[in-house]
């Protein structure tokens, strides 16, 4: 996977740091991170124009996608959006951690509710399956009945539980950030400081904004 501009600016922050901060380093550490913007911007990532251009920031785009995935809509279906999925993959550039955000499809087996339905289609299957045996074994059994009968309640409920818990499992997987890594947002708050001094021509306070970190 092509590394994110946030990890190239952090190893170039941790160089600052140890060096102790000398100021000669400070304007080679700034210089690197200018040319790590600017080729970006040759490479015509949608993203990077914008914010260069105060048209919004990573942090408004991350909320943009984190607003869709808030809450309950994490465990609902999301149709499938190229749109979406291609703006994703220019703020996957800048920051780390926001492959969650990634739009699949309807009927991606994703999330608790796809999966629950898919269980419970599961388990009609499985009773008719069920009602065929019985009646090739010598006992008539009419599957318009046998749906409504106990074995079929408790194959549906069974299926339902099995659908539950494999979407939790597949929303933890593909629908949730990865919680060993930096959140999103507060890479894409830095990225945004870096990006307001690189607008504002401020190398002396864009090499300061590193030392808290001493």
């Amino acid at each position: 996977m092509e590394q994110n501009q946030y990890t190239v600016f952090k190893e170039l922050d941790r160089k600052y740091v140890a060096g102790g901060f000398q100021g000669s380093e400070g304007k080679v550490i700034v210089a690197q991170k200018r040319e790590c913007i600017e080729s970006l911007v040759s490479q015509s990532n949608p993203l990077v124009h914008e914010v260069l251009a105060g048209n919004g920031s990573f942090a408004e785009t991350y909320d943009s996608f984190s607003h869709s995935f808030r809450g309950y809509r994490r465990f609902l279906p999301h149709r499938h959006d190229i749109v979406s999925n291609e703006r994703l993959e220019t703020l996957e550039k800048i920051v780390p951690n926001v492959a969650h955000f990634k739009r699949r499809s309807l009927f991606a087996a994703d999330n608790p509710i796809g999966c629950v339905f898919y269980g419970l289609l599961l388990s009609f299957i499985a009773g008719g399956l069920w009602a065929q045996t019985l009646t090739e074994s010598g006992e008539k059994v009419s599957y318009s009945l046998f749906v409504f009968s106990e074995g079929q309640f408790f194959l549906s409920v069974g299926f339902v539980l099995a659908g539950l818990i494999i979407g939790l499992a597949a929303m933890l997987k593909y629908r949730t950030r990865n919680a060993k890594q930096i959140h999103a947002r507060e890479a894409a708050v830095y990225m945004d400081l870096n990006y307001g001094f690189y607008r504002s021509n401020d190398d002396e306070r864009w090499a300061r904004m590193i030392e808290p970190e001493k």
